[in-house]
């Protein structure tokens, strides 16, 4: 079963509704922060409850 330690924390804290927001929502940004030639694309996460996280990276060159 796929699991998210990042989702297992905020259930735990009590705060799962905040998890996307605070987490899910800063990879895009980091990836291309970290190389504007990455290219991240994603459809669905854990947090938001589907059943797993669907995230690929792709390199443009």
């Amino acid at each position: 079963m796929p699991w998210c330690r990042y989702a297992e924390k905020y259930r735990e804290l009590g705060v799962a509704e905040f998890g996307h927001c605070l987490s899910c929502c800063r990879d895009e940004p980091f990836a291309e922060g970290f190389n504007s030639k990455i290219r991240f694309e994603r459809s669905q996460t854990i947090m938001e409850g589907t059943p797993f996280c669907d995230f690929n990276f792709f390199l443009d060159t």
